[in-house]
């Protein structure tokens, strides 16, 4: 075999399993040419069903092979203008049809089992030549069952997101981020064309509003570049406002997202707060799904709109 193949090891899996199959199929096709046996591979699940069960909906077939009813139909569909199978109406229910063997189809599956055993024993025997390979088909079980509990998809993102994560650092605001953190929210403003009802202090003094205002200001940052903002103040009666909360596009906006909310909840956990609150767009859907999946739930809708960027907002709030 290729060194190629043996030195990328899992990440072309697929493609292995696929040659090793795809020359599995070719080799049992040409068996059955060599034999002069008129059949096709892909109608074996079909045929050994049917003569296992005797007849079958396509429901059950659909069921037992676990493919779409769609891809059952067109094997059927195929098999019937063969002249192999045909439809038996459920005595019960003239709704239902089963699927049995035509009298050829019959002939056809009495030549087959002979075969087949052969085939076992060679699989068998091919399994046996390797110190591994004998418990392939058991390897196989157990690669379908963790697949089915969590698909490769789900785990490889999982993996690149806690890879990309491990390059955000949050860090409290101090004026050596001075340059990338007002550049980062004067870019979200423009972009978004809402620069209301912001203190101006929060964009060019931030150390002001920090040092005298009871605010704190924490930053996500992918290297020298400001990534995420939240900016939240103490007022009386133990209650937090979220006076800004932004994360960049360009980032993976709902793990910085959960990334500054986790760290703010953190800094905050032995002040005895009651409430944290925050005013947000309801355009602002992303940050929006992200407080709601961190425990935030909308309090009130609040009509004032706002006139540069036209969009009614809402107040959400956490309970401590």
């Amino acid at each position: 075999m290729a060194n190629f193949y043996r030195r990328v090891g899992e990440l072309i899996l697929g493609t292995r399993l696929k040659r090793i199959s795809d020359k599995f199929l070719t080799d049992v096709s040409k068996i059955y040419k060599k034999l002069n046996i008129p059949f096709e591979v892909s109608w074996f699940p079909i045929f050994y069903l049917l003569n296992e069960k005797g007849k079958l909906s396509v429901t059950d077939l659909a069921r037992e092979l676990e493919i779409t009813h769609s891809a059952v139909s067109q094997m059927i569909n195929l098999l019937d203008k063969k002249g192999l199978i045909k439809f038996i109406e459920d005595e019960t229910d003239k709704r239902r049809r089963f699927i049995s063997f035509t009298q050829k189809g019959q002939e056809l599956m009495s030549t087959l089992p002979p075969i087949w055993n052969a085939m076992q024993h060679s699989v068998q025997e091919i399994f046996s030549e390797g110190i591994n390979s004998t418990h392939i088909l058991s390897a196989l079980d157990e690669i379908e069952e963790s697949l089915e509990k969590e698909n490769l998809t789900s785990r490889v993102i999982k993996e690149v997101e806690k890879s990309s994560l491990n390059t955000i650092v949050i860090d409290e605001y101090n004026n050596s981020y001075y340059n990338s953190y007002k550049n980062f929210i004067l870019d979200w403003f423009i972009e978004n064309n809402d620069m209301s009802e912001v203190e101006q202090d929060l964009i060019n003094n931030p150390q002001k509003a920090v040092d005298e205002l009871n605010t704190s200001i924490l930053i996500a940052k992918e290297g020298d570049q400001c990534v995420g903002v939240i900016v939240f103040r103490k007022g009386e009666d133990k209650e937090v406002n979220i006076i800004f909360f932004v994360v960049s596009e360009k980032f993976k906006k709902n793990l910085i997202g959960k990334r500054l909310l986790s760290e703010m909840f953190n800094r905050l956990n032995s002040g005895g707060i009651r409430t944290i609150s925050i005013t947000i767009s309801r355009n602002s859907s992303e940050l929006i799904r992200i407080l709601k999946d961190t425990g935030f739930k909308l309090h009130a809708i609040d009509n004032t709109i706002n006139k540069q960027a036209n969009s009614t907002h809402i107040i959400m709030q956490y309970d401590v």
